[in-house]
């Protein structure tokens, strides 16, 4: 089951978004500010599959902080940014930061929908990066630049010797033809 961190200022707003994720069957935890979200982030670190976060909360652009905060603690762990202002500037702000999608937050059902979608779209982002990333895909990343050369040096001995056996097969024919 996925862990979800949800951060939002707004009570209300808040709960409305832990529902329709809980609902959806992740594992949230929230945070009622920047502060509390930097504290579990620091906390938990990589136990998150993906943190939610506001933009503007107790500061205009506290939901940068979360991000940075993510980043710093667990760089793969994609956080999303919802906003009520969709305004260009913190876009591309909270995209330099390192957030994973910026979403508009208008309290409707359909932003809901988007919201899961993004979510999902992390997760399959998070879940592709970290098996990719195991000790185990590293050990066989490192063995195959090893042995693919090796392998390549065999091909050649191998035809090497193929091409002698060969010839020692003909010279074999060639010297019984001969005594007889």
């Amino acid at each position: 089951m996925a862990r979800i961190l949800v951060v939002d200022d707004i009570p209300t707003v808040l709960n409305a978004l832990a529902v329709v994720l809980s609902g959806a069957g992740y594992l949230v935890e929230t945070a009622a500010n920047a502060e509390q979200a930097q504290k579990k982030i620091q906390t938990v670190g990589e136990e998150y599959d993906v943190i939610v976060t506001d933009m503007r909360m107790e500061r205009d652009h506290s939901g940068l902080a979360v991000v940075k905060a993510a980043q710093e603690k667990a760089p793969h762990t994609p956080v999303i940014v919802l906003t009520g202002y969709a305004d260009i500037d913190d876009s591309i702000k909270s995209m330099k930061a390192g957030a994973f999608s910026y979403l508009a937050k208008t309290g409707e059902e359909v932003e809901m929908d988007l919201l899961l979608m993004h979510v999902e779209r992390a997760i399959h982002y998070r879940t592709g990066w970290l098996f990719t990333s195991t000790p185990i895909f590293n050990a066989l990343d490192h063995a195959l630049d090893v042995l693919i050369p090796a392998l390549s040096s065999l091909e050649t001995v191998t035809a090497e010797l193929k091409s002698l056996a060969d010839a020692r097969k003909r010279l074999l024919q060639h010297f019984r033809g001969t005594k007889n």
